[in-house]
């Protein structure tokens, strides 16, 4: 029988990641269209309602190495200064290997600190299951040597609390905002969610590190739209994520024309520039279409086909009395 050894070698990654509760949350290209994600402090920052659908399809050619997906709804309340959402997270890695799903509820509240400044604090509260698919799952002890992978090997590797575990989640952020820049600091997994599946006789951590968002922009308007013309702005976004002890810088630059978005940006890793990141969409009255292409730059590139992402964000009326210069216009 034919030994398909990159398939071994990926569900041999899945399951040691899985067994020893690591792993690197997701971090959107498009994260300025999944705020909630991003910054529980940014619930509620489209005052009429704002939904947002995200699709992402990383290293489509190892194998659909990684596929991910997420939904969330949020809403301002000015009677409470409160913004108030929840969102659906969904995740597949090594072609269903590992499935990672979540759901949360989102709030903040809107501080008004005079001189056209706020700050918003917020926090998510939720659930987070891990599962692995059993019969897709290759152990080390099922690996010989000379033949590859033989299934009627024995193993004793098995999973001490079944190969399902759910955890109670939680997470906090900060969002301050001006006329011209904003800047937010968010902590995810803040209740470090024990995600042990496997018995080992080495007593290694196996909790869900705790996640850091850095994220800083502006939104510089260049011609400002009238009925006889279309107008003209770039947004520059920073963002630093840090989990573990995996660091990555994503820094984008979003342009803005009439109805057409542009975006160019980069994202780095202490060790490599990781890909170029290309965006293309479109903003109406009620809706915006985009989609992402992550070209791959690192030792993976002519393999892993980058990655592709893609969101759809609805939403529901005008914003009335919006009294904030637009400087995040592209979370809106």
């Amino acid at each position: 029988m034919r030994v398909n050894l990159f398939g071994i070698i990926l569900s041999i990654f899945g399951s040691f990641i899985t067994s020893h509760g690591f792993g690197q949350d997701l971090v959107y290209t498009q994260f300025y269209n999944n705020p909630m994600m991003l910054n529980p402090a940014m619930t509620g920052l489209k005052k009429a309602g704002r939904l947002a659908i995200n699709y992402r399809n990383q290293w489509p050619g190892l194998n659909k190495a990684y596929s991910s997906y997420s939904i969330g709804y949020d809403r301002f309340f000015d009677d409470y200064q409160s913004g108030v959402g929840i969102y659906l997270f969904g995740d597949n890695a090594g072609n269903g290997i590992w499935k990672t799903y979540q759901a949360k509820l989102n709030y903040a509240y809107a501080l008004d600190l005079g001189d056209k400044k706020s700050l918003s604090m917020g926090f998510d509260f939720g659930i987070i299951n891990s599962s692995i698919d059993a019969q897709k799952l290759i152990l080390g002890e099922q690996i010989d040597p000379e033949s590859g992978y033989y299934p009627g090997f024995a193993t004793t590797d098995i999973p001490e609390n079944g190969y399902s575990l759910t955890k109670f989640d939680a997470s906090v952020g900060l969002l301050f905002y001006s006329e011209k820049i904003y800047g937010g600091l968010s902590f995810h997994h803040a209740t470090f969610p024990n995600l042990k599946f496997f018995k080992r006789e080495d007593n290694l951590d196996n909790t869900l590190p705790l996640k850091i968002n850095l994220h800083v922009g502006t939104n510089f308007e260049l011609i400002e739209s009238s009925r006889d013309s279309w107008g003209m702005s770039i947004s520059p976004v920073l963002l630093l994520s840090k989990q573990g002890d995996f660091y990555q810088l994503q820094g984008q630059a979003l342009f803005t024309y009439g109805q057409l978005l542009m975006g160019l940006g980069a994202r780095l890793t202490p060790k490599n520039t990781d890909a170029a990141l290309l965006t293309i969409g479109g903003v109406f009255d009620y809706f915006k279409i985009s989609y992402s292409y992550d070209l791959t730059l690192s030792g993976l590139s002519s393999r892993s086909q980058g990655a592709h992402e893609a969101s759809l964000v609805f939403s529901f009326g005008d914003d009335p009395g919006l009294d904030i210069n637009d400087c995040m216009k592209l979370f809106r």
